[in-house]
């Protein structure tokens, strides 16, 4: 994914969308010479421009990236393209089914462009994650009274056991540091 992280990367990612989308949509080549091709190209290209822009999202968040303003005008670009073409296919799928015949995707392509359109609409520029955790720091009242209601709680039954290797783990050392525990 870095490699996609840089604009002329994302700007040949996304020519080659648009060269993908227009191809099928004039009926060259065979990848979408029937109905059914052109579905499943179409379900293709929205589940891969999804994965491209949660990747970038994620890697602006986890600071591997910044925000290019560029790169995000492109995305957008191609979110907005790709759905109101995909509909345009939906829509022949759905002109196109009739009761003694199924489209096998259609119902896949129809839940890629809502949520394409979902994501234009509702479209946030990605930020880069803060640390999780108080803003501010905690006085010594706070701290007093959480470990009031931490000592208040009951403790684990005795024939308690761990799910995960890394709690088991811990307790373990704990029991051992600490046989009072018990």
């Amino acid at each position: 994914m870095p490699a996609l992280l840089d604009l002329p990367a994302v700007r040949r990612f996304t020519d080659e969308l648009t060269a993908d989308v227009a191809r099928c949509g004039n009926g060259e080549g065979m990848e979408c010479s029937t109905l059914e091709a052109k579905i499943r190209h179409f379900v293709s290209l929205c589940a891969g421009l999804r994965t491209q822009v949660n990747e970038w999202a994620k890697s602006v968040f986890k600071g591997q990236a910044t925000v290019d303003p560029e790169i995000e005008l492109l995305y957008r670009h191609a979110v907005e393209t790709l759905a109101a073409r995909a509909k345009l296919v939906v829509a022949e799928g759905i002109t196109a089914n009739v009761p003694c015949y199924y489209l096998d995707r259609l119902s896949s392509l129809e839940w890629h462009v809502r949520d394409l359109e979902y994501l234009h609409a509702n479209w946030r520029t990605p930020k880069l994650s803060v640390a999780p955790g108080p803003r501010v720091p905690l006085s010594e009242n706070a701290i007093a009274e959480g470990l009031k209601v931490i000592e208040q709680m009951r403790p684990l039954p005795t024939d308690w056991q761990p799910i995960t290797p890394e709690q088991f783990e811990a307790l373990r050392r704990l029991r051992a540091s600490n046989p009072t525990t018990d």
